[in-house]
């Protein structure tokens, strides 16, 4: 699983992702889903916080759609076709708890499936290390742990 850096100041991310080793891809502050040739969604599988848009891109020219498997669902977009090679297809996830599946009705039997969950609350910053560029953390220094090495409580010296 990988941890994403989020915010919900409409460049929320990815926390989760199915997408190894790399990190679920972003272009403009969105999350991006891409639909190959491969019959995948890649990433297949995405948990983001309330409040992440995510952006469906069909890297080739075929027929594909984005059928979610239930339209009574709170928050569920309606089912989209996507014919052209960089079509592209955005839904803002707002619905915290929801887990949103769906399906590429063409592709279905290939098991072009995904889901896509939706927490309340951000996401917890990395990358893996939990430094930015040039070595700085995103929240800050890391806390300091005070210890009183002049008070051992176990022996009653100090």
């Amino acid at each position: 699983m990988v941890l994403l850096a989020a915010t919900l100041s409409g460049t929320a991310t990815a926390c989760t992702s199915d997408r190894s080793p790399a990190e679920p891809e972003e272009v403009d502050g969105l999350v991006v889903i891409r639909l190959g040739a491969d019959l995948r969604f890649n990433p297949s599988s995405l948990t983001v916080p309330a409040g992440t848009t995510v952006r469906w891109v069909n890297d080739v020219p075929m027929f594909h759609t984005i059928t979610p498997d239930s339209t009574a669902q709170p928050g569920v977009w309606t089912r989209r076709v996507m014919n052209a090679r960089n079509e592209t297809f955005s839904d803002t996830f707002s619905q915290a708890g929801e887990t949103y599946t769906y399906h590429c009705e063409p592709h279905l039997a290939n098991g072009m499936t995904a889901t896509v969950r939706v927490q309340s609350r951000p996401c917890r910053s990395l990358p893996h290390d939990g430094a930015r560029p040039g070595g700085r953390n995103k929240f800050g220094p890391p806390p300091v742990r005070s210890q009183n090495y002049n008070n051992d409580e176990s022996t009653g010296e100090g």
